[in-house]
């Protein structure tokens, strides 16, 4: 007589989360797939079947880039981030739920519900390490929070208070929490303070000519205009226009190249020059008729900027190409985080000036926590 074949239950589930704070500020998440009695699951079939379900702010995004990440007490485990999360919004948690996919149907684990203000708490009053240079490492993190809720409390002041927007500041701000965690001793109370100065700001690196050669500004192209993306991911906006004819241009289109601070000192250091070749970013737009008098125009954004580097120079060519093929360049653009802080940090919308200076004091003790 054959044995009964048992059907073990899928079980997904997820092991951990934490924050990703390298970058944009992201969830990271911890899954393993096992079956009811433990037996990890096929480690390709989960690859290519299993990923998490993010839902935030009434949105639901599918993240299936799952990336193994070792063993936790006999389950495999894998990692994936959320999407980035604006500083106005994290405040929001996530609702998080891991999922495979098994002979046609799809299996969930039980959701979670996870953000930024649960990874502070649990970083904030977690127990002090013992050693001296982990407790530094602890203090330096509890630092960077602080700058970030703080931070996160200025964007939601200054998207609320902006005319015409629809975003409404809440009565409840994110950093409201921190004063709490001072008076119960987890949080030192100059964690709180901004501690701004002039010196916090970084100067331009500005690209040689001879680096640039690939890049020599042609006419009739030209840049008109940087500025920060600031309601989502800190990135560069650049804006580049195109002929006095606003005809002239009809059938372009234009490619952004992109070289970050290390990128430039890298190939400095090399001998090479900037080039199409070695741009670590490219990006392509179209172009936009703005009005009568200034013809086209494109508006493309660099890549997301981490904390960590709200100091250093971000570099940028666009490259406009005509219905004919003939290219023509904007030249090389500069620009940083701190570069926009130092332009606005005497703007008359004091909304503003905090948001700016919270930036770049939560850029600067990232760059002190992730380079210990």
């Amino acid at each position: 007589m054959e044995e009964p074949v048992v059907e073990a239950t899928i079980l997904p589930a997820i092991t951990g989360k934490s924050l990703y704070l390298e970058g944009m500020v992201s969830v990271n998440v911890y899954v393993g797939f096992t079956d009811s009695q433990k037996i990890n699951l096929d480690a390709d079939h989960i690859l290519e079947h299993g990923g998490v379900e993010f839902t935030f702010d009434g949105e639901t995004t599918i993240n299936m880039d799952l990336v193994a990440a070792g063993e936790y007490n006999g389950i495999n485990e894998y990692t994936v981030l959320s999407p980035g999360i604006p500083a106005k919004d994290m405040d929001k948690p996530f609702t998080i739920r891991a999922f495979v996919t098994v002979d046609g149907e799809t299996i969930y684990s039980e959701p979670v519900v996870y953000g930024v203000l649960d990874y502070a708490f649990n970083m904030i009053t977690k127990p002090m390490p013992t050693t001296p240079n982990k407790i530094q490492e602890r203090e330096n993190l509890k630092a960077t929070l602080a700058g970030l809720l703080n931070y996160g409390a200025a964007a939601q002041v200054y998207f609320g208070s902006r005319s015409g927007s629809t975003y409404v500041t809440p009565d409840v701000l994110m950093n409201d929490c921190l004063q709490g965690y001072v008076n119960d001793g987890y949080l030192k109370a100059e964690y709180l303070e901004m501690n701004w100065d002039d010196s916090l700001l970084t100067p331009i690196e500005e690209v040689s000519t001879e680096m640039a050669v690939h890049f020599a500004t042609d006419a009739p192209v030209k840049s008109s205009g940087k500025s920060l993306l600031l309601n989502g991911a800190i990135s560069v906006n650049y804006y580049t226009s195109v002929g006095e004819d606003k005809t002239a241009f009809e059938n372009c289109t234009a490619t952004l190249y992109q070289w970050s601070g290390k990128d430039y000192v890298a190939l400095k250091n090399s001998g090479q020059v900037l080039s199409k070749e070695n741009a670590s970013y490219t990006a392509d737009a179209t172009p936009v008729l703005v009005n009568e008098g200034y013809g086209y125009e494109f508006q493309m954004a660099s890549t997301q900027i981490p904390a960590k580097e709200f100091g250093d120079t971000v570099y940028v060519a666009v490259v406009v190409t005509d219905a004919n093929g003939n290219e023509y360049s904007s030249g090389i653009e500069e620009y940083s985080p701190e570069l926009y802080a130092a332009n606005k940090k005497n703007d008359t919308k004091i909304e503003l000036v905090q948001l700016v200076k919270w930036m770049t004091v939560y850029g600067e003790r990232a760059n002190v926590y992730f380079s210990n």
